[in-house]
């Protein structure tokens, strides 16, 4: 079933549902993925001795037979407003990707 999951805590809890869903062994698991005896809770605990690496995410994924639905980036608006007085603007727009700026668009 897909679920929403916004932060790193829900990822790691997501992982431990699997785990129980697939009712196996974090050894066992460890040993289809590829990693160090004892290194799959300490990635996937509720307070994580180790971070989650690029390669370990993927590699998680695939040794649960997990795989990502969608990925959909949003503005956090709390955060923004936060942020917002902070940011420093661009003096000029920025060009559509791979274009190079017009002298209109230098003296605008």
């Amino acid at each position: 079933m897909p679920r929403l999951i916004k932060s790193e805590e829900e990822l790691r809890a997501a992982f431990r549902a699997r785990r129980d869903e697939l009712n196996v062994t974090h050894a066992s698991l460890e040993v289809l993925i590829g990693l160090p005896d004892r290194y799959l809770s300490k990635v996937i605990a509720a307070k994580p001795i180790k971070g989650i690496s690029p390669q370990t995410f993927r590699d998680i994924l695939d040794g649960m037979a997990l795989g990502i639905v969608a990925i959909v980036i949003d503005e956090d608006q709390a955060q923004a407003a936060k942020l917002e007085p902070r940011w420093v603007r661009r003096r000029r727009m920025p060009t559509v990707s791979g274009e190079t700026p017009t002298d209109e668009t230098e003296q605008s």
